[in-house]
Parts: structure tokens; C-alpha cells; sequence
């Protein structure tokens, strides 16, 4: 598990493993690919491994807790 803060732009996921997002403040989206989520205090999304990375923009600055589910 690892905490991801910043106002910037920033890499989510890792190709291949299945992770869980938490956003604990702020707000954004979620880009991944040709989608994108818009994503809140309090929500949480599953990054599938078939996914592997994504963007996180966020439009303040944001806390997320960026969870990696073993195989």
C-alpha cells in the first residue's frame, strides 16, 4: 500500500497487478485509456491487472491510497 499526494498529474497502477484506489481527499479523474471516471472524497475503484496504469488528475490537491492485490 502506499499514499499518492499532489495537484498534479500522477501515474496510477502498475501494469499486470490488480490495484484498489481510495481517494481519502480531494477530488479528480481517473484516465484511463479513452475513459474517464470522475472520482471524490470517499470513492474507491478497482484498476483490473488487464488494465495496468492510469492518470490521476486531480482538480485540487488530493490523498490516495493506492492499494496492490497479490496474485
Amino acid at each position: 500500500m502506499s499514499r499518492l499526494r499532489g495537484d498534479t498529474a500522477f501515474a496510477v497502477g502498475t501494469p499486470g497487478v490488480p490495484s484498489v484506489l481510495v481517494c481519502i481527499e480531494g477530488a479528480g479523474q481517473i484516465e484511463d485509456g479513452s475513459t474517464t471516471y470522475a472520482v471524490g472524497k470517499g470513492d474507491v475503484f478497482l484498476l483490473p491487472a488487464a488494465t495496468g496504469t492510469g492518470t490521476f488528475r486531480p482538480s485540487s490537491t488530493v490523498s490516495v491510497l493506492e492499494i496492490e492485490i497479490p496474485a
